[in-house]
């Protein structure tokens, strides 16, 4: 059998940076990175007291899966979202948090809350109370939505000076009182955020079949990237003949020709 002189070239490596439309978690497959965050009851939220695994589920969410809280101990649990993606976001500022809610308990009123802990203070926004059917929530980014924990004064400036230090970011799931609630959540949706600078995916061939004409390129996870983009060129000079979305860290496409070029950008919110 005969085989191709094929030579590739991996001629570079980017990461674009987008104002971020949509950041998302469906839940469909798993649980995505997010955990379980056991808090303080009544804060500081600031200095968790531990984190849990939680439960994913793949029917009956909104649609399809989502993922399940068990209450772990007497004190306060939240849905924590990957720190991640919250580190590599520049400003929460003008965007929007939307999710689905639901509990098997709703008597405990007094921390309906989406916290948000920044280096200097925890920024606090309250919502109705869950029922044990799904709740959809929006929450803005904006100053007239939050207050400080502390009770302090929050001016315009401080908050966007908040927004732009933002650490974690809990979505309460204790609304029991005396009792071991379990609290649902899915379809949580970040939206107009401004993301910040990616780390450059370092792209490498992991395989080569020339038997069946096939190239397999790998390259790492890039912390806040919501896609990937592999761009396939005929020569370093030329524009890109075919470009490929993905959302996973490894590709495979096939080859025809005596030589390709290719390279890959991390992208955020595309």
């Amino acid at each position: 059998m005969k085989f191709k002189n094929v030579f590739f070239l991996l001629i570079s490596f980017f990461a674009l940076n987008f104002y971020a439309e949509d950041i998302s978690w469906n839940f469909d497959n798993d649980t995505e990175g997010w955990q379980i965050v056991d808090l303080v009851t009544f804060g500081p939220y600031s200095e968790p007291l531990g984190y849990y695994s939680l439960n994913h589920i793949s029917t009956g969410g909104m649609p399809d899966g989502y993922i399940q809280g068990n209450d772990p101990t007497n004190n306060t649990f939240a849905f924590c979202m990957p720190d991640s993606v919250v580190e590599n976001i520049d400003t929460f500022l003008n965007g929007n948090i939307s999710y689905y809610l639901r509990c098997t308990h709703n008597n405990w009123t007094a921390e309906p809350y989406l916290i948000l802990v920044c280096d200097t203070d925890d920024l606090i926004s309250e919502f109705p109370l869950p029922t044990s059917d799904w709740q959809h929530y929006s929450i803005d980014f904006v100053r007239e939505n939050f207050y400080l924990y502390d009770g302090g004064e929050l001016s315009q400036s401080y908050f966007e000076t908040l927004l732009q230090n933002v650490e974690h970011i809990f979505i309460i799931a204790e609304y029991g009182d005396g009792v071991y609630e379990v609290t649902d959540l899915d379809s949580v949706i970040l939206s107009d955020i401004n993301c910040g600078s990616l780390t450059a995916p370092e792209l490498v061939i992991s395989e080569i079949n020339p038997v069946s004409e096939q190239i397999t390129l790998t390259w790492n996870s890039v912390p806040a990237a919501t896609s990937y983009k592999v761009y396939e060129l005929a020569s370093p000079y030329d524009s890109a003949v075919e470009v490929y979305t993905v959302s996973d860290t490894i590709f495979t496409l096939s080859f025809s020709t005596n030589s390709r070029f290719y390279y890959v950008t991390a992208l955020c919110g595309e």
